[in-house]
């Protein structure tokens, strides 16, 4: 296909058939990688907290893997408010006196897990009816972006309360 695009000049062809490399250059090492991560989640210690973070909708295995390497023990935190500073799922508060204005989520805190997580968070909404029930509710006052910022807290909620227990998450059905 790149093959038909034609230019006017050789630079413009060199130029794009280099990008095309490096892309497929690129795309082979992630391969690679995830394969690599895979197989380490089969036969790592971490083996059982994999299956259960993967009982939450939502997490994989290379999510779960990523949030059992980062947080280690789920334990060391005290309360869910403490896990969501680590991650950064806070909103920012700028406060003057009597007045206090609440805006977006801080730009603290682990960017990589919080993006892991409001990525899962859109998975599990299609499969969990008591958070697409959630994020419908959400959906009625407030853009679906922050929304799934609202679900994605939830969704810590359950990676916590799973990594406290090492008990697998059940899926909740709402009457």
């Amino acid at each position: 296909m790149a093959k038909q695009i034609e230019f006017q000049t050789e630079i413009g062809r060199k130029a794009l058939d280099i990008q095309i490399e490096r892309l497929i250059s690129i795309r082979q090492k992630l391969t690679e990688l995830i394969k690599e991560l895979r197989k380490l989640g089969n036969e790592s210690q971490f083996k059982d907290d994999i299956k259960l973070l993967m009982s939450i909708c939502g997490i994989g295995i290379l999510t779960a893997l990523y949030f059992l390497l980062e947080l280690i023990d789920a334990k060391r935190f005290k309360n869910i408010n403490k896990i969501c500073g680590y991650i950064g799922m806070y909103p920012s508060e700028d406060s003057t006196g009597e007045n206090v204005k609440v805006g977006r989520i801080t730009k603290r805190g682990r960017s990589h897990l919080r993006y892991m997580l409001i990525e899962a968070s859109w998975i599990a909404i299609r499969k969990d009816p008591a958070l697409m029930m959630s994020f419908n509710t959400f959906t009625k006052t407030m853009t679906k972006q922050k929304a799934i910022i609202k679900i994605a807290r939830k969704l810590l909620n359950r990676i916590y309360y799973v990594m406290r227990t090492k008990q697998p998450y059940v899926i909740g059905v709402v009457e």
